[in-house]
């Protein structure tokens, strides 16, 4: 076998005409070595048919190395000069690449992975998808609506995908149109709202006029800081879902305002913490007040978050970084609104700050990827979370003693127990483990494979 591999230099010519020699050789290299072989291979000038037999791309994933993403994106570069065989696998790739860009805040390399999807968004929609929530997340809206808006026709046309595929471009252009009225509203200029209805019919967006009527008044509305946010009882008539609807708009202003997030991004935050409190299953009380309703536990987050990230393709653990992110911006809006008491906005605080510990920790390697969550403004009480309450009865929360009226299927697929010993919290899922087990490379492999026969199908 060979010693030490140099770019460029490949042992063995024939190797790189017969795949099963090719892998014969890669199997007997150091991990260091096959990072030179994939390097010196993707240095010359291969048929497809090579790269197609060897399931090439899988070989890329194995050296997926999360610590030094530069030279993951190193390998990324060069596998986009095999032309042919990119055009079928570009998706797998484009998106990691368009992070660590991000990550350097290399905008125009950013934009430049962004493009491949553009031009082929049903081939890779999971991750356009995911990849547009990133761009929001470090503020980089309008390069997510240039997209929403030139992909939109397509993916709703596309024979190809599941009905409603379409529905996360049309909630981003819907969100940045109303972010654009706002802000003519505070320049004191007019805005044409029946202009507004016409253009959101072109992507499905069908506001009659009761809606459009209070989606402008709440845009015209002065935040003054101190409205009332929960005019009458907690009951099923007033409960949390009329609550986040309600109180949306005058949340996303505020962050717009104060922190200069875009209103999608305010939406995603407000919409990520109200979706962790509406699955979490409400303790039984007689009477349940809005400040009792807004109490979570640690243990509960633990388990929200855990099932987030959870699963061999997920791709939720940048939401779940953004949901964590952004809870404390909610929990100071709920406080200065009067909502919820210092008390429960300082436990609450020091809940997140320990769960944020233990996710970092999780990633520790891999934070180059949640980096936008350090370029967002700090909360307006930041510190308050060194401070002492009376008492914390977080660990004596009996969440065995709950109500199942609220209780999502879709979400918890698993039994709770599963939920509550996922080893998210712990040691890191051995999915998100750069050395993962080889069942779920197999997995992994399979759904690529599949995805691709798919694709050829459709093409018939």
């Amino acid at each position: 076998m060979p010693g030490k591999l140099e770019h460029g230099t490949l042992v063995g010519e024939t190797a790189l005409t017969d795949p099963d020699k090719w892998y014969r050789v890669y199997e007997e290299l150091s991990e260091g070595e096959r990072y030179d072989w994939i390097i010196g291979t993707l240095d010359r000038t291969l048929d497809p048919d090579f790269f197609e037999k060897l399931s090439f791309a899988d070989y890329i994933f194995e050296l997926a190395d999360r610590k030094n993403p530069e030279k993951y994106a190193e390998l990324i570069h060069k596998l986009r000069h095999h032309r042919d065989f990119y055009r079928e696998e570009f998706q797998y790739f484009e998106n990691e690449l368009a992070a660590y860009h991000l990550f350097l805040d290399e905008v125009s390399d950013a934009e430049e992975s962004l493009r491949y999807y553009m031009g082929a968004p049903v081939q890779g929609i999971d991750q356009l998808i995911w990849l547009m929530k990133l761009l929001v997340y470090y503020g980089k809206t309008d390069l997510a609506i240039e997209c929403a808006r030139q992909t939109y026709q397509e993916i709703e046309a596309s024979p190809e995908l599941i009905g409603g595929a379409e529905e996360p471009f049309a909630d981003l252009i819907f969100m940045c149109r109303f972010q654009q009225a706002y802000l003519r509203i505070k320049n004191g200029q007019g805005v044409d709202w029946r202009a507004v209805q016409e253009e959101l019919e072109r992507y499905d967006i069908a506001m009659d006029d009761e809606i459009l009527e209070r989606n402008r008044a709440a845009m015209e509305r002065p935040s003054t800081g101190d409205e009332i946010l929960c005019d009458g009882p907690f009951n099923s008539e007033n409960g949390p879902g009329v609550f986040a609807r309600d109180n949306m708009w005058t949340f996303v202003k505020q962050m717009l305002d104060r922190k200069q997030m875009d209103f999608p991004l305010g939406e995603a935050i407000w919409a990520g913490a109200f979706q962790f409190l509406l699955q979490r299953k409400a303790r039984k009380r007689p009477v349940l007040t809005w400040g009792e309703w807004f109490e979570f536990s640690e243990r509960e987050l633990d388990a929200y978050l855990a099932r987030m990230v959870g699963g061999f393709l997920s791709t939720r653990q940048t939401e779940a970084f953004a949901v964590l992110w952004g809870m404390a911006y909610v929990y100071d809006f709920l406080l200065e609104r009067g909502v919820i008491s210092d008390k429960l906005h300082i436990n609450a605080l020091q809940r997140i700050a320990r769960v944020k510990s233990k996710i970092r920790d999780v990633y520790q390697d891999e934070l180059w990827k949640y980096a936008f969550v350090d370029r967002w403004q700090a909360s307006d009480y930041a510190g308050r979370e060194s401070m002492q309450t009376e008492d914390d009865e977080d660990d004596n929360l009996d969440l065995n003693d709950i109500e199942d009226d609220d209780y999502d299927p879709d979400f918890y697929d698993t039994d709770r127990d599963e939920v509550f010993s996922n080893p998210f919290f712990g040691a890191p899922l051995q999915e998100h483990d750069g050395s993962c087990s080889a069942k779920v490379k197999q997995k992994k492999k399979k759904a690529r494979k599949e995805a691709k026969k798919q694709r050829k199908r459709n093409r018939r």
